[in-house]
């Protein structure tokens, strides 16, 4: 006989009166959260342990993910440093990435960037990064190669785009809505950029409107959009847990690719039967084998006092030395490229080379009179823009930065049109942002003629980067007041160097502060929000 009374039916609610499957799929979903919120913060672990190991080394994944960059903010004693190819390119030993690697006065670096990264990138990157940087030193080292009237160009501005930090500046960067609306307005000067990203394109176009209608339709995008930043960064981490492990278990991840390979080439009827593979082949295995060796999480740290005029001295010796073809201390490579193709100069790198044979020089504009539409292309350039909310970026985070403008070849262009007052319209345009802005910084421009600062077109030499390491470690310990008034003037830290060591012949240290500025030329600086 079935028994009868209170015997739930399919039909009847559980006693409680709660529906099973919801407390089920809210248990559900809380795991997955829990275990991502874990994988986040293992995969900060990981990035913790190797930032010295990694901070010289030139990987792009380090300026196109965040936990790296968070990870170096982070640790006690590291220094970021956010630049494009100079950071890597020359002057080893001295570049800072090597010279600082075992933290000779305290601190090594960790160096952000790979060619031509540019300040459009850097304004997302630090309002992306927002309270990691509050109260912490960086560094930005900028070129003056983008300049023209339009600033960076497009494919050179796709080449560094990061959809993950695009998105996570865009809902949830900690700064003002009026500077994130004005860098909208330039990040969609660059729309390929964003047609893989429909919901930032749509919020970036609120930005860029204003208005009631603006806000209100960003407003409702809001929450979308900060739950699409956070799984961003969820691939920000996977990024960097499997670039980590590559690097630092390359023979074993060789041979997985391998055999993933191998099985996906193996008949279907093996792999359904889930068959032994053939071993593989013994070239296969010394391939493996001879993968680049393992990346320790261990960098010994040897603090030591350092001779700066002896550093200095024997950095100018190398620079002498290694810049043997040509009077203008260009790289031998590099000369030949320029003579062949005239990647900066054009037809002016021959032509600068019979004037210097010839007795004479454009320094003063005395042989070829001012390149009018260059100066006109500088002063309206949008990079100053970029550059104005790179800066304003870091004063809404409240960063501690520092910045410098690696100067121009202005040994080899005093021989071509580019004379030392055509060339002072990018110093000044760029002290006077940076002063607008309560930025300290530099512009290294009385070493703009000195022949053995700059190894190539836009990259230091080894003397060139004795000069910034040491302006590094005054700017680390709080020591930039020595100096800081030949700083607001373009100058470096020379006068902490003999004189004869700093300015070897006097040409060298003409720069351009002894020319008068171009009429105009400073017209046209930020005085508030760009953009608006």
């Amino acid at each position: 006989m079935l028994p009868t009374g209170n015997v739930p039916t399919p039909d009847t609610p559980s006693p409680s009166g709660r529906p099973v499957g919801l407390w089920a799929a809210l248990l559900a979903v809380a795991l997955t959260v829990g275990w991502l919120l874990a994988y986040t913060a293992s995969a900060a672990q990981l990035a913790d342990r190797y930032v010295r190991a990694l901070g010289p080394m030139s990987l792009p994944f380090k300026a196109q993910t965040l936990t790296m960059q968070r990870a170096a903010l982070a640790t006690q004693g590291v220094l970021p440093i956010y630049g494009t190819s100079e950071l890597y390119c020359c002057g080893q030993p001295y570049n800072a990435g090597t010279f600082y690697r075992t933290a000779p006065t305290g601190f090594s670096v960790f160096n952000v960037g790979y060619p031509v990264t540019e300040d459009l990138f850097w304004a997302q990157t630090f309002g992306a990064l927002g309270h990691a940087l509050r109260g912490k030193r960086i560094v930005v080292s900028d070129s003056p190669w983008f300049l023209g009237a339009q600033g960076i160009a497009p494919v050179a501005y796709a080449h560094t785009f990061s959809p993950e930090i695009a998105t996570v500046f865009t809902f949830d960067a900690p700064v003002p809505y009026a500077l994130r609306a004005a860098v909208a307005r330039r990040m969609l000067d660059f729309p390929s950029t964003l047609q893989s990203l429909p919901l930032d394109r749509a919020a970036l176009r609120d930005l860029a409107r204003g208005g009631l209608a603006g806000r209100a339709g960003y407003a409702l995008l809001d929450p979308a959009g900060r739950l699409l930043a956070w799984t961003a960064q969820l691939q920000d981490a996977w990024r960097t847990v499997q670039t980590i492990d590559q690097l630092a278990n390359p023979a074993a991840r060789a041979q997985r690719g391998l055999r993933q390979l191998q099985r996906s080439r193996a008949p279907w009827w093996r792999q359904l039967l889930h068959l032994p593979l053939a071993p593989l082949p013994p070239q296969v295995l010394l391939k493996a084998a001879h993968t680049p060796g393992p990346l320790s999480a261990q960098v010994p740290l040897r603090r030591h006092a350092i001779d700066w005029t002896a550093t200095l001295r024997r950095a100018t010796a190398q620079a002498q030395r290694t810049a043997h073809t040509n009077p203008f201390g260009v790289l031998p490579s590099q000369w030949q490229h320029c003579t062949d193709i005239g990647p900066v100069y054009g037809p002016w790198c021959k032509r600068a080379l019979a004037l210097y044979h010839s007795g004479l020089t454009n320094h003063f504009g005395n042989v070829y009179s001012v390149p009018q539409g260059w100066v006109h292309g500088v002063v309206v350039c949008r990079c100053w823009t970029d550059l104005n909310l790179e800066f304003m970026t870091l004063r809404a985070v409240r960063a501690r930065p520092l910045a410098w403008l690696q100067p121009m070849q202005g040994y080899l262009a005093d021989y071509t049109p580019w004379s030392a007052r055509a060339r002072r319209v990018v110093y000044d345009r760029y002290l006077a942002i940076a002063h607008a802005d309560g930025i300290p910084a530099t512009t290294f421009q009385t070493h703009d003629t000195d022949p053995l600062f700059m190894d190539s077109f836009g990259h230091l030499s080894q003397r060139g980067w004795v000069y910034a390491d040491r302006l590094l470690t005054l700017f680390w310990h709080g020591q930039l007041g020595t100096v800081r008034g030949r700083l607001a003037k373009g100058g470096s830290v020379g006068s902490l160097f003999p004189p004869t060591l700093n300015c070897p012949k006097a040409a060298w240290c003409q720069g351009v502060a002894n020319v008068r500025p171009i009429p105009g030329s400073l017209a046209q600086l930020p005085t508030g929000m760009p953009g608006g």
